[in-house]
């Protein structure tokens, strides 16, 4: 599996001024494209803020994060975009998410940067549905700051579950958080559409596939689902 991490940010748009956030984005593209490693960005169709859009960017080190994010500041180009877009933005957040690699493995998953990458069959933009988990594994006998063993060997069984229920779905992110607010851990899933979307969250919702695993010392709540649509510009 590739190394590296995820960086997830969150911007939150005035409602008036979410169109042209957007459409300006789109404009300026091709610099964002060229100075760092975006993977996709994507808008709120049905979660707790919809005036939001969520960007994916997959780094393979945080020195180069830091080379990348020097490197574009630095254009006049990202100066100019910042400046018409800066007065439609309400709040930024952001998360540092580190693949889970024994959920890979049990899974069989491809990194994640390797599921972001475009299709090839001229199929439509999918539907994504983001997931995640606040979890306190404190109490768990013996663990050092990592998830226990046994945990993950019963979540990789719960979201193999969920694929089951619906073959379509695609398990893109399985990613712990490293930086940003509190433990949780994150799921990202692709589908072919809304429809099959919901027709997933229906099947295991009857099998509660919808509901990560509480484990021995290890207490996980469910936090928050979004559903979203990728950008025209998205590399996916």
């Amino acid at each position: 599996m590739d190394k590296g991490f995820i960086e997830v940010r969150e911007y939150t748009l005035k409602p008036e001024g979410f169109a042209s956030y957007v459409n300006i984005t789109k404009d300026f593209i091709d610099v964002r494209k060229e100075y760092l490693p975006f993977l996709g960005m994507f808008t709120c169709e049905v979660g707790d803020s919809l005036h939001r859009v969520v960007h994916f960017y997959n780094y393979k080190d945080f020195n180069e994060r830091t080379e990348r994010r020097g490197k574009i500041v630095s254009d006049p180009k990202w100066k100019e975009f910042l400046n018409l877009t800066r007065p439609h933005t309400a709040r930024q957040r952001n998360w540092i998410l580190l693949e889970v690699p024994e959920v890979y493995e049990a899974l069989d998953l491809p990194s994640s940067a390797a599921a972001f990458a475009p299709p090839t069959d001229g199929a439509k933009k999918p539907f994504w549905e983001l997931r995640r988990y606040t979890v306190d594994y404190s109490n768990a006998p013996g663990i050092n700051g990592q998830l226990p063993s046994h945990f993950l060997k019963s979540y990789s069984q719960a979201l193999q579950s969920r694929k089951s229920n619906e073959p379509s779905g695609s398990l893109v992110l399985i990613g712990e958080t490293a930086v940003g607010e509190g433990r949780e851990l994150w799921e990202l899933w692709r589908y072919p559409d809304g429809q099959t979307c919901f027709r997933s969250q229906q099947a295991c919702r009857s099998t509660g596939g919808l509901t990560a695993p509480t484990d021995e010392g290890v207490k996980v709540s469910f936090l928050n689902s979004s559903l979203l649509n990728p950008t025209s510009f998205s590399v996916w």
